[in-house]
């Protein structure tokens, strides 16, 4: 007699193996800071590409420059056997962005936000004075002071200080509330999707799968990947928010599983 036996199993996709051993983090940092984007292998490996995800180029391959491009004059690659970490010299405003340390499909990436000191205006009686140097006022001046930050992280705030007396704040100000998004991965009906909550809003977002990244989109379909690690960033005029790592096993509440028919 012939028997229809179903075998159901739980699929598991394979890792693929990569020689990358330190990579790449994501951080906040000062103009002219001199930043470090670590990518050290197991072994030498040509191989090796840096890439700016958001220019589409690709800078190294190897320990060798790929791009002739102006911009990238003060990037470098580190001398040392087996170290590929990326090194940006005297970093500007224009260096801002999504940079990747790959070996074949396996891509590690790092968000860098370079921030700009805030500017300082004092006008009095609506015209701008020298701010670095003492004034005299009267009483019946207007003053307004303000406070300009560019791409910067913290709040920015304002602190006077009178004669000898301890650092106060203003009895009067107004201040924009703004700040890089905060992300989370979340399942809705049949996607992954990245919400965020941002002040200025999302310029760009970006997905990852078992930390390979899937593009810029705000999210992805579910059963293409399900079972899998998720996580998602978001990017701002203020910086990039990063979401956690989410582990999704099941969609809609069924697990996902792969069935054989053998015929016996």
């Amino acid at each position: 007699m012939d028997a229809l036996i179903v075998i159901a199993f739980l699929l598991v996709l394979p890792q693929a193996w990569s020689t990358i051993i330190q990579v790449p983090e994501s951080g906040t940092y000062s103009v002219g800071s001199n930043i470090l984007l670590k990518c050290i292998t197991r072994e030498e490996n040509i191989n090796i590409i840096w890439k700016d995800l958001e220019k589409d180029t690709i800078i190294f391959i190897g320990k060798g420059k790929y791009t002739k491009k102006e911009k990238y004059r003060n990037f470098e690659i580190s001398s040392s056997p087996r170290n590929y970490s990326l090194i940006i010299n005297d970093a500007s405003p224009t260096d801002e962005g999504f940079y990747s340390c790959q070996d074949g499909d396996i891509h590690r990436n790092a968000w860098l936000t370079i921030e700009v000191l805030p500017t300082l205006t004092l006008c009095v009686n609506k015209s701008t004075v020298n701010a670095s140097k003492p004034i005299t006022l009267t009483t019946g001046n207007t003053v307004v002071v303000i406070c300009k930050a560019q791409n910067i992280g913290p709040n920015v705030f304002l602190e006077l200080k009178y004669g000898s007396g301890g650092w106060m704040k203003p009895k009067h100000s107004q201040q924009d509330s703004n700040d890089k998004p905060t992300c989370k991965v979340e399942v809705i009906h049949n996607q992954i999707q990245c919400i965020c909550d941002a002040n200025p809003p999302v310029k760009q977002y970006k997905i990852f799968v078992d930390g390979e990244d899937k593009g810029n989109s705000k999210s992805v379909q579910a059963r293409h990947y399900v079972p899998a690690n998720f996580s998602c960033l978001a990017v701002n005029d203020i910086g990039v928010g990063q979401s956690e790592v989410r582990y999704v096993s099941k969609f809609q509440g069924k697990e996902y599983f792969k069935t054989l028919c053998i015929k016996t």
